[in-house]
């Protein structure tokens, strides 16, 4: 019985030098290597995407946009949903805004400026101001300056910016 008492102890104190050793040698590297994760971490924006994340998550995965576009009578709203995925809701709004005009839509009198098939490129707001970036197919709207007014009123109604400027092939277009 004294044998198999001391091989606990030596079997314990094995271990918790092992433990100790581990600790002593991994604290330091992990010290060492924290600004290169830190700046890698940064750098992949992961903070960003958890936190876009974790907004829509809380959205319950649909969000309801109000884009303004234009009718028989004059201007009109229109409710549109949305699944914002990994976006800001800058984006979705833009995406909500550039889909095709619904069947229900356009029954009821709606019409939209933009011209159907132009896509978002990228998009920021500074400042107060959105900065747009469309595809080219946004020159063959009807009228780019109605065109942007829907793009304008859209943004400022759902996320009250109070400038836009469209750019087009890294040219501005359009700046309201």
């Amino acid at each position: 019985m004294g044998k198999n008492g001391r091989e606990k102890k030596s079997s314990f104190r094995y271990l918790l030098v092992l433990y100790i050793t581990l600790f002593v040698i991994s604290i330091p590297l992990l010290i060492l290597s924290f600004p290169s994760l830190k700046s890698s971490i940064h750098n992949t924006n992961l903070i960003e995407h958890y936190s876009l994340w974790k907004s829509n998550e809380e959205e319950k995965e649909r969000k309801e946009v109000t884009v303004i576009l234009e009718s028989i009578n004059g201007e009109a709203e229109s409710n549109r949903i949305i699944h914002p995925g990994l976006r800001d809701s800058l984006h979705y709004t833009l995406e909500a805004l550039l889909l095709p005009l619904s069947k229900e839509e356009k029954e009821a009198g709606l019409i939209s400026e933009i011209k159907e098939g132009v896509t978002l490129k990228g998009a920021t707001i500074q400042d107060n101001i959105a900065f747009v970036s469309l595809s080219s197919d946004f020159l063959l709207s009807d009228d780019i300056y109605k065109a942007a007014c829907e793009i304008h009123k859209t943004l400022s109604k759902n996320l009250f910016t109070e400038g836009l400027v469209v750019i087009v092939d890294d040219e501005v277009v359009v700046r309201m």
